[in-house]
């Protein structure tokens, strides 16, 4: 099972990522966390599975699940009026979750600098490569542990 990301999922994830290899209970605590915002996004058309694919953060989504990902950023401002990712409240929302710790910064620093440019003119398909490069600049900063 991949790590539970939304962004925040996008926050919400980003958040999870960070301290995730902290507690077991966490990821759990994460999971449900993550399933409830994804269900206030909820639509007519969306399903369970949609929904599972956000929590389970899984690489290959529909696209329900990736404007999933989309309004649960939203929801956390986490895009700006004209659809860009907003760093400013990511930095924030970093900073408060990891205080001193100089390993967490740099994985900050680091999802900042890889993903900052991701556009798309659909919020949906955005979210979700935002969504991807956040993983993979997980990835890399777990494998040079």
């Amino acid at each position: 099972m991949a790590n539970p990301i939304t962004v925040v999922v996008l926050l919400a994830i980003t958040s999870c990522r960070l301290v995730q290899s902290e507690k077991a209970d966490f990821e759990e605590d994460s999971r449900t966390f993550i399933w409830l915002l994804a269900e206030d996004c909820r639509t007519s058309e969306t399903t369970n599975d949609d929904i599972k694919a956000v929590v389970d953060d899984e690489k290959d989504m529909s696209y329900a699940s990736k404007c999933i990902l989309a309004c649960i950023s939203e929801h956390f401002g986490l895009f700006t009026e004209d659809g860009k990712f907003n760093f400013d409240v990511a930095f924030e929302f970093f900073d408060a979750m990891i205080e001193d710790d100089d390993e967490k910064k740099e994985m900050r620093d680091r999802l900042i600098k890889k993903c900052k440019d991701i556009e798309d003119e659909d919020k949906c398909e955005r979210a979700y490569k935002l969504n991807r490069c956040m993983d993979e600049v997980d990835k890399e900063f777990q494998a040079e542990d």
